[in-house]
């Protein structure tokens, strides 16, 4: 929409940015304008504060001068009707409008973090756990705005994989051969991408848009679903390389008992005891579960007859016997083995504490480890970065030969016009 009406107002004049101060004539509210989040053909954005409540929004500001003609002024009253029925995570919230007599105001979410260009342009090329990350919550949205009959008509493909590539599919320095590379989907990937992740890109960038992967294809590629993906990013990782670990399975096991005795839930005053000791109950079955399946995984790794932990149960290494022993587990047994002195599922039932489930998950644990083969050392991290670095002087040549700079650890380097990058490291070799 923007790029649109853009086309149309090339060579006019740039409207006056509104005033610090900003009314809403109907209802009196008044809004303080801050920084400038953004700015087009069409509109500009602006971060303004509502002076009552103090909230914060990202406000779309349309002068109506861009609006003079009926059909502008229909695609905003569109652009309103549309988006403030859009009730979605990965959609930015439409809170409301306005108008005055020089723009309308389109109040929005603020996201605080920026925009994907703002990280592009900091980090140049994100991981692939990062870009699974927010692939994950676009195609979300995507798929949400499908369902409302709505298209998203500025978001491009090629957009994705310079995510992972730090450069358009096509770009060329001649903007001829860029417009030729695209009619012939001729373009060359890095080679430290993954295999699964080129074979995305390429499943994507198809000529024919009936031979492009779909939305749910995307989802389903082994790109997604054999490959790590973050739940949560930190704020850094605007800026700089995260250091991402994929789960391990001990960890997991722990954060699932520290949420089941220390965990943030219903106080203790409205929950039962039958809730509490099912709760208890679930918690031991799945440690006992976790410790079995580690064993039978290990010993038969080791070529040794698996043995049941449990007196009188034949194991074999399949899930179902594994599974049925489990839930055998979960009640009288369960606690034969687990607590040795009791001998009866009352008697477990009330000897359990906060504490005793404590102790058996340590003992859970300590068992799962002795179980575990040694490992052969440290293994390495989805990334090796060194140690947080700045640049320390600079100098612009950029209108002739390229950007000069020192970082603190005294390496130097250039950053040349036509896209080369030479480094002379601190230790001067």
């Amino acid at each position: 929409m923007e790029a649109a009406a853009g086309g149309e107002l090339l060579g006019r004049a740039e409207p006056p940015a509104p005033g610090k101060l900003v009314i809403d004539p109907l209802t009196g509210r008044s809004y303080s304008r801050g920084r400038t989040l953004g700015k087009g053909g069409f509109a500009r954005c602006y971060e303004m504060t509502e002076a009552s409540t103090g909230t914060t929004y990202a406000v779309k500001v349309v002068p109506h001068s861009r609006v003079a003609k009926p059909h502008q002024r229909e695609k905003i009253v569109n652009e309103i009707a549309l988006h403030r029925q859009l009730q979605h995570q990965h959609v930015v919230r439409f809170s409301h409008h306005f108008e005055d007599a020089e723009n309308i105001y389109i109040l929005l979410e603020l996201c605080s973090r920026k925009s994907l260009a703002h990280i592009w342009k900091a980090r140049h090329t994100l991981l692939e756990p990062e870009v699974r990350y927010y692939l994950r919550q676009i195609i979300s949205g995507l798929k949400y705005l499908h369902t409302r009959g709505i298209i998203h008509r500025d978001l491009k493909l090629g957009k994705w994989y310079t995510l992972l590539c730090g450069t358009p599919p096509f770009e060329t320095a001649d903007l001829k051969e860029t417009y030729r590379c695209i009619k012939q989907v001729k373009y060359t990937l890095p080679a430290c991408l993954s295999a699964a992740a080129k074979q995305m890109i390429m499943g994507i960038l198809k000529r024919a848009p009936a031979e492009r992967l779909t939305l749910d294809q995307i989802t389903e590629h082994e790109f997604f679903t054999k490959g790590y993906t973050p739940e949560r990013l930190p704020p850094s990782s605007c800026v700089m390389v995260p250091d991402l670990h994929p789960p391990s399975a001990a960890r997991s096991l722990l954060t699932k008992v520290a949420k089941s005795l220390f965990g943030k839930g219903k106080s203790k005053a409205k929950r039962g005891s039958a809730e509490e000791k099912e709760d208890i109950s679930k918690l031991v079955s799945g440690l006992v579960k976790t410790s079995i399946c580690r064993q039978l995984s290990y010993k038969t790794v080791e070529g040794s007859e698996p043995s049941a932990p449990v007196a009188g149960h034949a194991l074999s290494v399949s899930c179902s016997p594994v599974e049925t022993l489990t839930e055998e587990a979960s009640g009288k047994s369960v606690s034969r083995w687990i607590r040795g002195s009791l001998v009866s599922s009352d008697g477990y039932e009330d000897c359990v504490t906060a504490s005793s489930v404590m102790e058996t998950a340590l003992e859970v644990l300590k068992d799962c480890l002795s179980s575990m083969p040694i490992g052969e050392g440290k293994p390495a991290p989805l990334s090796r970065h060194d140690a947080f670095v700045w640049v320390s002087k600079w100098v612009d040549y950029s209108n002739k030969y390229g950007f000069g700079y020192q970082l603190s650890n005294r390496s130097i380097g250039v950053l040349f016009n036509n896209g080369t990058h030479m480094v002379l490291p601190a230790s001067r070799r």
